[in-house]
């Protein structure tokens, strides 16, 4: 597929959690329905990653509430502002401390250690890549008819390895973001989506009717605009399932002390 959205700055990883905000803000807005949770970034604060750094910790809180703001803004009205696209860009930067992330450490006046961590500004260039990356979405592949779940988890298996989430799931299909410049399916994509199924058989997709059932493995190709879908059946025997399941969750309980 040929790429519609390059990029317009070198700050990658960034903006790709960035959109993984923006794109959910939008399935909500097209699904009023849309179970939602608490953000990463949300929970980064909660576990009081900044209580040994009160002046960063406020700086965190404020950055949270007033992305709260603009996303009820938005859902409201539609509008996507320019504030609001900084106000991913900032949650972007707290996401990767929930991922076992930890910035170099620092002593401040008090001769407390604390993480040296601070916020970045967004530039006009990455404001822009949001707003292109979400020209270019394909509302009615996002437009559920049954089920729709914003970055869903898998209860007591998201546990079993330290802490798993989704992005989406859309009636019976499994979706993840990518914002990667290349249109191929790399192997550790593959074992990606293919965890988190694994994850959701084990367990269960957190707030999912048990009616609803995840047939299809997509992977949204943010920057082709293309969402592209497998069959389960197609990748996964049932037959062999259990034993690899077994092995999943020994190989996970060694690598995580689960």
């Amino acid at each position: 597929m040929p790429m519609i959205a390059p990029p317009q700055t070198t700050n990658h990883p960034l903006v790709g959690t960035a959109f993984d905000y923006l794109l959910r803000f939008y399935v909500k807005r097209l699904n009023p329905k849309a179970t939602d949770t608490k953000w990463i970034a949300e929970c980064v604060v909660e576990r009081g990653f900044f209580d040994s750094d009160k002046r960063r910790g406020r700086k965190a809180n404020a950055v949270v509430a007033e992305a709260r703001e603009r996303y009820t803004k938005y859902l409201r009205t539609g509008r996507v502002g320019d504030e609001l696209l900084r106000s991913l860009m900032m949650l972007a930067q707290l996401d990767p401390l929930s991922r076992g992330y930890v910035p170099e450490f620092r002593v401040n006046s008090d001769g407390a250690i604390v993480p040296d961590f601070s916020f970045t500004d967004p530039s006009l260039a990455d404001i822009r890549d949001l707003r292109r990356l979400l020209s270019v979405v394909p509302p009615h592949l996002f437009r559920a008819k049954r089920v729709c779940l914003l970055n869903p988890t898998f209860g007591e298996a998201s546990r079993l390895v330290g802490g798993a989430d989704a992005d989406l799931v859309i009636d019976g299909v499994l979706v993840d973001i990518k914002t990667t410049k290349r249109f191929r399916i790399a192997a550790d994509v593959q074992r990606q989506i293919l965890g988190y199924y694994i994850l959701s058989r084990l367990g269960r997709v957190d707030r999912m009717p048990r009616r609803n059932r995840i047939t299809r493995l997509g992977i949204y190709f943010a920057r082709h605009g293309y969402l592209w879908t497998v069959n389960v059946k197609d990748i996964v025997d049932d037959r062999r399932l259990s034993t690899f399941a077994k092995w999943f969750v020994n190989r996970a309980r060694k690598e995580f002390g689960t």
